[in-house]
């Protein structure tokens, strides 16, 4: 009896720890993840492909900058700032172009931090808050980059040159013409 009560325990152990439960996700996408279509396993999505070659416009952008909350929504009304012409492509070369909404053109190099590709940083060139501003640069940090379909959505942080901290919150989309 002793031998048969250890024999299905040890069953039990072995099943348990054998079949572990998969978290499927099929829209979020990073280097590690990987889709599923009705049980079968398909390629690991690579985000850097999903980033790159994209004109990435600002579809939703919030922010506080000395204690007030401004907030943009493409196509909406009561916006307290305006992006609808604020651009941002990354090339496969590690390098980039920023478009501001005042129609400004930077160039950046980018890279990612940490593991995981979910960290972004950036340094936009010859730019002195949303201007050109020769011999100046601007550090930019994405932190939670998460590409999900045709949506970029990611916080950004950044010190204007005042040494104001900024921390947004933004969603970009990529839009045809």
């Amino acid at each position: 009896m002793k031998k048969l009560l250890f024999l299905i325990s040890s069953a039990i152990v072995v099943i348990v720890f054998a079949c572990t439960k998969e978290n499927h996700m099929s829209n979020h996408h990073s280097d590690k993840d990987t889709c599923y279509i009705h049980d079968t396993i398909c390629a690991p999505v690579d985000s850097q492909k999903l980033l790159v070659d994209r004109n990435w416009n600002i579809n939703e952008h919030r922010f506080v900058e000395n204690n007030i909350l401004y907030h943009y929504k493409r196509d909406a009304s009561g916006n307290t700032v305006e992006f609808p012409n604020d651009v941002i492509r990354f090339n496969n070369d590690h390098t980039g172009t920023y478009i501001t909404n005042d129609g400004y053109t930077f160039t950046f190099n980018w890279q990612y931090s940490g593991a995981g590709k979910n960290k972004i940083e950036f340094t936009i060139q010859n730019y002195l808050d949303g201007y050109p501003g020769s011999g100046s640069s601007q550090d930019v940090l994405w932190e939670n980059v998460v590409i999900d379909g045709d949506f970029l959505r990611y916080a950004e942080i950044y010190t204007k040159s005042t040494g104001t901290p900024i921390i947004c919150s933004v969603e970009r989309i990529e839009l045809t013409n």
